[in-house]
């Protein structure tokens, strides 16, 4: 007897056809191996893409075609290279991925725009809204504007804010030089892509202001992850050019010391440079390392000759409301902390694979376990997990109220320090009386749990994955301030005219 399917039979091997048709797309998109950073080499600061693809460099969008305040259905995005800690994008299943990368708000307002127009127009669009929420704010306090309602996160001050407005457009076609993103019909932008449209329009204003102090971190920023800033390191001449231009340099970084030498290990090779050049006291003293986020500082000078690091007394550099932080609210925000995140790896059953680092500033724990595709995760889990915990006793402990701390995953361990690297940058920045339109801090942690988020709340920020890309933005940075110098020689040899 001939068996003839059912209807549910027929819906069920519909859906199970479908469901293997995702997931193999899903899948092969999940493996393409990642292109290598595009990188900004040409010699006109205007360049153009090749003919055909252009963007149109004078396109405004007209009001009526700006994105409704309707909330903007996330995009269903990957990562097309190495994200995070080193870790290949097979680490995680494509729904981490975009759960991770949506954490960065300039960039996800970026995806959401492009779901809906071209990358063109999407930069234009997103240009304008920035500038007219900036626009705003200088008349009223948090103003309500269109990109407060599409992107509240981008504005918020919980985790930052804008600056000054971001040259999107030329960005675009400074990238499109090289990557011609613009001539690709059927493949949209990706997350690395767009992270680096809107690294190049940060520099740009940043070195219009001009700019005076540039701020790094460490691990997969100046150097590879556990390593240090080697001589033969092709970051070094480029740190050195951007010290004879007057910019001020500084390692801000999570490691906490009180003495200066692990910080001369890991700028060895620029120390050596330096040494090498005589160690001048102008480039010398143009050179900073904040440790601990915020608690420690070293300054660079020349002694017989060398250049070494001196540690700088606290009462000579930090905020007043640092000075005003209290031994005993430090302790106990760390008892808290340190309680909370045992009791997380216990819950995780990490207990074993962990280990507890208490510092005067910092607590911490050290995964010595095997690394495995949940292990960045479950990371993540013992640092929201402590951050909240945290929070919870500010809430009921008014003297810990208004200590700033700062909970992060820093790739094999994860750490809850005293301060955050906004109050040192901050410091930073009244020592070399910068602002923070004329800074810049360049980092690779820009996640939730990622202690350079909070950068954000003292100047621009760009986010990189390697130390190979912060060469790249050093490059263009360099290249900036040739246009710059250029516009400036143009702008006076037309003032007369216009007399």
């Amino acid at each position: 007897m001939e068996l003839k399917p059912s209807t549910t039979h027929i819906v069920t091997a519909a859906i199970a056809a479908g469901v293997a048709v995702v997931v193999t797309t899903c899948w092969r998109r999940h493996r393409e191996p990642a292109p290598s950073i595009v990188t900004t080499t040409s010699t006109d600061a205007g360049s153009t893409p090749d003919e055909g693809c252009k963007p149109d460099e004078g396109y405004k969008p007209s009001r009526s075609r700006r994105p409704s305040a309707e909330p903007l259905a996330e995009a269903d995005v990957e990562d097309d290279g190495v994200l995070l800690h080193g870790r290949a994008k097979h680490d995680m299943t494509p729904e981490m991925l975009a759960r991770r990368q949506h954490t960065d708000p300039l960039v996800s307002l970026m995806l959401d725009l492009i779901d809906k127009y071209a990358l063109p127009e999407a930069c234009a669009i997103a240009e304008d809204l920035i500038a007219d929420h900036l626009e705003a704010v200088q008349h009223r306090t948090e103003p309500v504007t269109e990109l407060s309602t599409l992107a509240p996160r981008l504005v918020s001050n919980e985790f930052g804010r804008l600056w000054q407005p971001l040259h999107l457009r030329e960005a675009l076609i400074d990238y499109d030089a090289e990557a011609h993103v613009t001539c690709r019909q059927y493949v949209p932008a990706t997350f690395r892509e767009l992270r680096n449209i809107c690294n190049l329009a940060q520099v740009r204003p940043a070195v219009a202001a001009p700019l005076q102090l540039l701020t790094f971190d460490g691990d997969k920023t100046l150097y590879p992850d556990r390593e240090t800033l080697s001589a033969d390191s092709p970051l070094v001449p480029l740190l050195l050019e951007l010290l004879r231009r007057g910019v001020a340099l500084a390692l801000v970084t999570a490691v906490g010391f009180d003495e200066a030498g692990p910080y001369e290990e890991r700028l060895s090779g620029l120390l050596k440079a330096l040494t090498a050049l005589g160690a001048p006291d102008a480039l010398c003293g143009r050179l900073y390392v904040v440790g601990g986020q915020c608690n420690y500082l070293a300054r660079c000078l020349a002694r017989q000759g060398a250049a070494v690091l001196e540690m700088v007394p606290g009462k000579e550099w930090r905020l007043p409301e640092m000075q005003r932080w209290q031994t005993a609210q430090l302790q106990r925000l760390l008892d808290v902390a340190q309680r909370a995140l045992l009791d997380g790896a216990a819950r995780m059953h990490l207990a074993g694979k962990v280990k507890l680092v208490r510092k005067t500033r910092a607590v911490g724990l050290l995964y010595e376990g095997e690394m495995h595709r949940t292990t960045t995760l479950m990371l993540d889990e013992l640092a929201v997990h402590a951050r909240q915990a945290v929070r919870e006793e500010q809430r009921t402990n008014r003297a810990l109220a208004s200590m700033p701390f700062c909970a992060f995953n820093g790739g094999r361990d994860v750490f809850v320090d005293v301060g955050s690297k906004d109050l040192g940058i901050a410091s930073l920045q009244r020592m070399v009386g910068a602002t923070p339109q004329s800074t810049l801090h360049i980092g690779d942690q820009f996640t939730l749990t990622g202690n350079d988020l909070l950068a954000r709340r003292a100047c621009g920020t760009l986010w990189v994955d390697s130390p190979e890309e912060t060469a790249v933005l050093l490059a263009y940075t360099l290249r900036m301030f040739g246009v710059a110098v250029a516009r400036c020689a143009s702008a006076e040899a037309a003032a007369p005219a216009a007399q």
